[in-house]
């Protein structure tokens, strides 16, 4: 179950002969190699990361009790690689359509500047499981922690705009307002025409 999973992961980051290299040799030309193509080679490192990060604490995961119907998990199983299949194989078959040519000279062409940000992404994942629990936690809900220090300031401006609002909405001085937005159009407009 993990290994198709893993495979998965290593292909959003990017890896070659998988749906994220056919995206990234999709955007190549469009961003070139300057520092648009820089940044999409950190992202995708940072998306291997990630996606490694996910696979590994999948894999903690121990399975409860098995609670459903023992008949459909062949069904699960085989949906699951169907799917997994298709993530990979179905790539390939879209590589002469998009233009890109025969998937395997592309595998070929740039194999070390296609896999570079990927094999990043894995030795940083590496080290965040070796490292990660010397990291600083961050609790659960960790915005709401952090908004709820600026709580007070929040309220305030919110009442703020609560009372801008209800004075606002009083008929004279939306009108008054509405008044001044067309004649500022009107002299927009005359200044325009001069």
């Amino acid at each position: 179950m993990l290994l198709p999973a893993l495979v998965l992961a290593l292909g959003f980051g990017g890896m070659p002969g998988t749906g994220g290299a056919l995206a990234k040799a999709a955007v190549k030309p469009q961003l070139g190699d300057g520092l648009p193509g820089l940044l999409a080679a950190l992202s995708a490192m940072g998306s291997t990361l990630l996606m490694l990060h996910f696979t590994r604490r999948l894999a903690a995961v121990r399975p409860a009790a098995a609670r459903s119907v023992p008949i459909l998990a062949p069904v699960l199983l085989a949906a699951w690689l169907g799917m997994a299949a298709a993530a990979l194989l179905l790539p390939w078959a879209l590589y002469r359509p998009l233009g890109l040519g025969n998937p395997w000279d592309v595998l070929g062409k740039d194999l070390a500047m296609a896999l570079w940000p990927v094999l990043a992404g894995a030795l940083l994942a590496i080290a965040l499981a070796r490292w990660g629990g010397r990291l600083p936690r961050v609790p659960e809900g960790d915005l709401l922690v952090l908004t709820g220090r600026a709580g007070g300031l929040g309220e305030a401006i919110g009442a703020a705009v609560a009372r801008l609002e209800a004075a606002l909405r009083a008929w004279p001085v939306a009108g008054m307002a509405l008044l001044a937005l067309i004649l500022a159009l009107f002299g927009t407009m005359l200044a325009a025409a001069r």
